[in-house]
C-alpha cells in the first residue's frame, strides 16, 4: 500500500487491522486546512492530554488513540504510510521489553514529539515549506518511537490493553461523530 491509496480508502476495521488501514480510515475523518502543520501541532496537543491522563489511568487509552490519530496523520501528510514508520505491517502487540517504566515512555513520547515539532518548523522556516528527504527521515524515525512508546504504555496500563485496541476506538469514535457532523468543536461528548 503506498500513501496515495490511503486517500479514498474507508475499510471496516476487523479484528486483525493493520496499521496501513488504520492510517487510511484516520485520513477519512481529516478535515484541517492545509498539510502537516495541523497534525503536527496536533500531536504536541495530544501529548500533552495524554500526560495529564496518566493520573487517572481509565482515559490512557483514549487519549494513546488520540495521539495515534495525530501520528496516523503526520505520516500521511509526509507522505509515509504507518507501515513504512514501523516496518511492518500490523500493530506491535507485544511487549519487547521486560520492564517498562511509565516516565521513561513518557519522556521518550514527549521527546519524539518535539523532534516532529521541530522538523515541521525547520520545512517552513528554511526549505520553504517543502519537506526535504532529511527532515522526512528525522519524522519517520520519530514517529516511530512514538508509536514503539505507546505501545508500552498501553502495556504498562493495569488492564494491558493492546495498542490496536486504542487505535479501532479511536475510529469508531471519530467515524461516530462524522456521521452526526461533529467532527469539529471542543470536548468528548460530541
Amino acid at each position: 500500500m503506498t500513501y496515495a491509496d490511503l486517500t479514498d480508502q474507508r475499510k471496516p476495521i476487523g479484528d486483525n487491522m493493520k496499521l496501513d488501514e488504520y492510517q487510511s480510515s484516520a485520513k477519512t475523518t481529516a478535515i484541517y486546512p492545509g498539510e502537516l502543520i495541523y497534525p503536527a501541532l496536533g500531536l504536541c496537543g495530544e501529548i500533552g492530554e495524554l500526560l495529564n491522563a496518566i493520573g487517572c489511568g481509565d482515559e490512557i487509552p483514549k487519549e494513546v488513540g488520540d495521539v495515534l490519530w495525530y501520528v496516523a496523520n503526520v505520516a500521511a501528510d509526509a507522505g509515509l504510510t504507518l507501515s513504512e514508520v514501523m516496518g511492518q505491517k500490523t500493530f506491535p502487540n507485544h511487549l519487547s521489553i521486560n520492564y517498562a517504566n511509565d516516565d521513561l515512555i513518557i519522556d521518550a513520547i514527549i521527546l519524539a514529539g518535539g523532534e516532529v515539532a521541530e522538523n515541521v518548523k525547520k520545512t517552513l522556516r528554511d526549505d520553504e515549506g517543502k519537506l526535504c528527504d532529511r527532515r522526512r527521515t528525522n519524522i519517520k524515525k520519530a514517529l516511530k518511537i512514538i508509536v514503539r512508546e505507546l505501545n508500552l504504555l498501553c502495556w504498562s496500563t493495569r488492564d494491558r490493553v493492546q495498542l490496536v485496541r486504542c487505535a479501532k476506538d479511536n475510529i469508531a469514535k471519530l467515524q461516530s461523530r462524522q456521521s452526526r457532523g461533529k467532527l469539529t468543536g471542543d470536548g468528548d461528548n460530541r
